[in-house]
């Protein structure tokens, strides 16, 4: 599948690249001067530079291995996440692509040796990528079991992978390495996730042996007037668990919080409120649990 132009360009006859780009081709067409290559910009791999000042995202790694390879190697792992518009995606993750054949790797970049079947390779601005759904086998196969959940759950906010799409593709390849893991991943993951730590919540909620929450639930009055979206919650037993990032520190985002915990609490919902400091040392986690716990209970839940 092609999504797109190449990424690079030159912004005029004889001036300034927009991305990761091969020198000597720059060069040699007259989009830049030497003196601009030097003066400029960093060095990323051989041949290939990037502007001064511009950050080095893992998009931007991605693209400075595919102008390395000359579009030779397909970009997998992390790279590929990037590649799809994946959200969350820390830059210091190293650049992923995979050769056929032995290749020295340059520094920060990882070549691995994968098969790939008809299928899994489309293209991205005209590079060859990894599927969004080979992507996603990968990554939930190799990482961490959080790790793989959270990145999993970013992919599917990309809109082109669904959850049915990646177990058929499990079920396709049952003797791939790190397989068990990978249904554990698709088990705990959601399509309804929308940021990292929202699903670093959950899984917390799961591991304590709760029931499963509901992710992004709208909830309206009884004029059918909207009050709140909310991340977590129990509809049945109107029990909402919400993930407060440094964003809402702020008077007014706090002022706004105010107003939305009264409005639900005056509709019979219980509020808790999760933070990453509670998440982080066990003792304070268990105490949010047990709140959390507690408030079902009180519901009828049967935990």
């Amino acid at each position: 599948m092609c999504r797109g132009p190449t990424f690079f360009r030159k912004t005029r006859s004889m001036g300034e690249m927009t991305g990761p780009f091969r020198a000597s081709e720059a060069v040699s067409n007259g989009w830049v001067s030497e003196h601009y290559v030097r003066t400029k910009c960093i060095r990323l791999m051989p041949d290939v530079y990037m502007p001064k000042g511009m950050r080095l995202t893992a998009r931007r790694k991605a693209m400075a291995v595919a102008t390395w390879s000359r579009r030779r190697l397909t970009l997998c792992g992390f790279s590929a996440a990037a590649m799809w518009g994946t959200k969350w995606i820390d830059d210091s993750e190293q650049a992923e692509c995979i050769s056929a054949c032995q290749l020295r790797a340059p520094s920060g970049v990882i070549i691995r040796r994968d098969r790939l079947g008809p299928g899994d390779v489309w293209r991205e601005r005209g590079f060859p990528v990894t599927s969004p759904v080979r992507t996603a086998f990968d990554l939930g196969r190799r990482l961490t079991m959080s790790r793989a959940v959270a990145v999993v759950d970013a992919l599917y906010q990309t809109r082109l992978l669904r959850k049915t799409e990646l177990a058929d593709y499990a079920d396709a390849h049952p003797s791939m390495r790190g397989i068990r893991q990978l249904r554990n991943v698709i088990e705990f993951s959601d399509e309804g996730a929308q940021s990292p730590q929202e699903t670093r919540t959950r899984l917390v909620i799961l591991d304590a042996g709760l029931p499963r929450p509901s992710t992004q639930v709208t909830i309206f009055d009884a004029a059918n007037r909207f009050v709140a979206q909310v991340d977590l919650c129990w509809p049945q037993w109107r029990v909402v668990v919400e993930y407060d990032g440094d964003d809402h520190l702020t008077r007014r985002r706090q002022a706004k919080d105010m107003t939305r915990v009264n409005a639900l609490g005056d509709l019979g919902w219980r509020v808790i409120k999760v933070k990453a400091e509670l998440l982080a040392d066990p003792r304070k986690r268990a105490i949010v649990i047990e709140q959390i716990r507690g408030a079902l209970r009180q519901a009828g839940a049967p935990v």
